[in-house]
Parts: C-alpha cells; sequence; structure tokens
C-alpha cells in the first residue's frame, strides 16, 4: 500500500532526517521532495535558499534523508516522503 508523510524541521547547511512511515521496508520505493516554509503559516514556497536531497534510504518503517540548505542560518522546510505500492 502507498503512504505519505509530511516532516518540518529548521536547519541550514548539511542536513540528515530519519522520518517515521510504517510500512516501509529495505526494498520500498520512495520519493522525497524538499520545499522551504513561510513562518508563521507553515506554507510551501519558493524562498530564496537553494535546497537539495541527496540521498533517500527506506529503513525499517522510517525513510533516512540527507541533504542540503544553500543558507547560512535556519529556514523552516519541509520534507514530503511518498512511498510507492509494491
Amino acid at each position: 500500500m502507498s503512504a505519505s508523510k509530511v516532516h518540518d524541521f529548521r536547519h541550514h547547511q548539511g542536513f540528515e532526517q530519519v522520518v517515521p512511515l510504517f510500512g516501509t521496508g529495505p526494498l520500498s520505493v520512495v520519493l522525497v521532495s524538499i520545499c522551504e516554509l513561510t513562518v508563521p503559516g507553515n506554507t510551501p514556497f519558493q524562498g530564496a535558499a537553494s535546497m537539495q536531497i541527496h540521498n533517500v534510504v527506506p529503513e525499517e518503517n522510517q525513510v533516512r534523508v540527507r541533504g542540503f540548505i544553500g543558507w547560512d542560518s535556519d529556514v523552516s522546510v519541509r520534507l514530503q516522503v511518498f512511498r510507492a505500492a509494491p
């Protein structure tokens, strides 16, 4: 069964986040997107910071994501994680 999860956090430069996603395993197909969020409001928008997803690793009931935020101070960001049905 497919599933999705939204994971909000604040960071800058390199990051690694673990996103809980029940039913995920090492053989799952997982896609991740990243965007900046307005403060306040947590609304996705195209901000000035560049953002990249580097690694997406499906693990038992979670997804490990590494990436980079091209900004010198913390910004609010959202990872949107999608696991495809097998």
